[in-house]
């Protein structure tokens, strides 16, 4: 195998990587928020039960590490493909580069804008049905006995 068919590989299979993070950071949001639907009808059901909605912050904690780390790791691939795969694959001879995505001005100008839509998309999505969940359950800690009595 030479070299330029290894860079390809080594491309393909990361930008193939890249793609299954980001397939398993979206299905990870999307369990999240089927989560809080079930736990949301649950808790405003006949039977009034807010305790529940304590749980939210836990799955909440989980749900943000597990995006954080698919996010880094889309993050490293994409630096991968651009700053290590790309330069080489451009040097080869017969020159056999074509631009990349990871490198294109269009994701250069769309990326600012993408990342701050993603935040604050993740900052309604995970902690609004946190503070939910808390504030619904404040009388659990205001008249709680543990662990010095009721304030």
């Amino acid at each position: 195998m030479s070299a330029g068919e290894s860079a390809r590989k080594f491309y393909e299979s990361a930008r193939f990587e890249l793609v299954a993070h980001i397939k398993l950071r979206e299905s990870i949001l999307l369990f999240y928020l089927g989560i809080m639907a079930t736990l949301l009808g649950v808790a405003f059901s006949n039977q009034n039960i807010n305790e529940i909605l304590l749980v939210i912050p836990f799955i909440a904690l989980s749900v943000s590490i597990l995006v954080s780390q698919h996010h880094s790791a889309i993050g490293s691939l994409g630096l991968y493909c651009v700053e290590e795969i790309g330069p080489y694959i451009e040097k080869l001879q017969p020159p056999e580069f074509a631009p990349q995505w990871d490198n294109s001005k269009a994701l250069l100008n769309a990326a600012n804008e993408a990342m701050l839509s993603r935040m604050w998309a993740h900052i309604i999505v995970i902690m609004i049905p946190t503070i939910l969940a808390l504030a619904l359950n404040y009388n659990h800690a205001l008249n709680s006995a543990f662990p010095f009595g009721p304030l």
